[in-house]
């Protein structure tokens, strides 16, 4: 789960922080392994994907990203 609300250069969101909270709860409570991100940079978005990759190598699974917030380049 990652949502960022906050950024440097273009406005804020009210929402993608409380989105991947709400779906990290909801998902957690289901059994699932969580990896989440609030407000993360680059490295930090970085860090929690290889993890999740980490986790799910050599099993039978499926993994899912979910990520809120604005798609900059």
């Amino acid at each position: 789960m990652i949502g960022n609300s906050a950024y440097q250069h273009v406005p804020a969101l009210s929402n993608p922080g409380n989105d991947a909270n709400s779906m990290a709860f909801a998902l957690g409570r289901l059994g699932f392994k969580v990896f989440k991100v609030v407000d993360g940079d680059k490295l930090a978005m970085s860090r929690a994907i290889a993890q999740m990759q980490a986790h799910l190598k050599g099993q039978q699974a499926v993994g899912m990203l979910y990520y809120a917030g604005h798609g900059l380049q």
